[in-house]
């Protein structure tokens, strides 16, 4: 079964995110991580894991696809995990952060495990989330105004990872670790300087778009 974020209630597996359109000014590009390097000694391709395992294996209590307006749960060690707004939605967060930290984006994606598919086989599960995936367009990351360009530099198919999920999470999958493959564009935007910032995050399916976006007081 296909999980897209129609509402909250549905049975997992697959999990797209989208946005709306914004015009954005051309200018510098942000100081983003390049696609070739470990990111603060981890690869992109499991930063990708991460991000998707938080999103969506996190408690409902926690859950950022629930609450992404709250600011709580988005530091994980040094680097701050920013959410995006659930299918056909918009979003806004206001958080603060401290100079120096990193932050952990992702403008949308896919991904199956075995909660829902009961394989784990390498080849099915990315099969499932590419099929998923082609569902989405209209990809943006928009700092401070400024549009990531070649934004298919940071596209990442993962190899399968452990996907886990909490007790009493938003899909109802029994808690627990799922093999699982995810295809998504993810970026590791390097810490802002001191001052007010605002990040924005975006994709289209089915003709349904949500954004994200979030205003960064950096302190």
């Amino acid at each position: 079964m296909r999980r897209i974020m129609v509402s909250f209630g549905l049975v997992p597996v697959l999990v797209a995110l989208i946005g709306t359109g914004v015009l954005a000014a051309q200018g510098p590009q942000p100081n983003i991580a390049p696609p070739t390097v470990n990111p603060y000694g981890v690869s992109y391709e499991r930063w990708t894991g991460r991000w998707f395992e938080w999103m969506f294996g996190s408690a409902e209590r926690t859950s950022p696809i629930a609450h992404p307006e709250r600011c709580t749960s988005n530091l994980h060690g040094r680097i701050w995990f920013m959410p995006h707004a659930a299918f056909g939605t918009s979003a806004k967060a206001h958080c603060t952060i401290s100079t120096g930290t990193p932050i952990l984006l992702s403008a949308g994606g896919a991904s199956c495990d075995q909660s829902e598919l009961d394989t784990n086989i390498p080849s099915e599960l990315t099969a499932c989330a590419n099929a998923y995936f082609a569902a989405l367009s209209k990809f943006r990351v928009i700092v401070d105004g400024v549009e990531v360009k070649r934004l298919e530099r940071f596209h990442f198919v993962t190899a399968p990872v452990v996907i886990r999920y909490r007790a009493n999470n938003l899909f109802e999958v029994p808690p627990g670790g799922y093999w699982g493959v995810v295809n998504a564009y993810v970026l590791m935007l390097r810490p802002l300087p001191a001052g007010n910032h605002t990040v924005i995050v975006q994709d289209e399916s089915e003709g349904k778009v949500a954004r994200m976006t979030s205003f960064f007081k950096v302190v």
